[in-house]
């Protein structure tokens, strides 16, 4: 994959199987450049379902979205940014498709509800 759309060759593991990943089909998920012939790690985390580089760029280094998956109707969600060195959490969501009233009855909602910064902090700094 190109990490900064300038041709730099970056590889993205996405885990796989009973050995990476848990019942709900969250995975480990790493991401590494490549300099000189050798690779360096730039984010080491788990619980990932889902991922996608974005357009923008900090350091030169595209910008980097996961997702988890908590159950049917939630998604949280975060968004990495490259310091330099290594990808850092920046902020957290969660994405909602489902909404709960007071009885408990649920109603599933035309498009995802986004909430405020709910995630967990699991990320490992390089």
């Amino acid at each position: 994959m190109d990490l900064n759309a300038e041709g730099d060759v970056g590889i993205a593991i996405w885990g796989r199987g009973t050995c990476f990943c848990n019942r709900a089909g969250n995975s480990s998920f790493w991401v590494f450049s490549r300099a000189n012939g050798k690779y360096k790690m730039l984010l080491k985390t788990d619980g990932i379902h889902s991922f996608g580089f974005l357009r923008t760029k900090i350091k030169g280094i595209r910008d980097l979205v996961v997702w988890s998956h908590d159950s049917a109707f939630r998604s949280p969600a975060s968004l990495y940014h490259f310091d330099g060195e290594s990808y850092q959490s920046a902020c957290g969501w969660e994405e909602q498709s489902a909404v709960e009233d007071s009885e408990g009855n649920q109603a599933i909602l035309k498009s995802p509800k986004i909430v405020g910064d709910t995630r967990p902090s699991n990320s490992t700094p390089v």
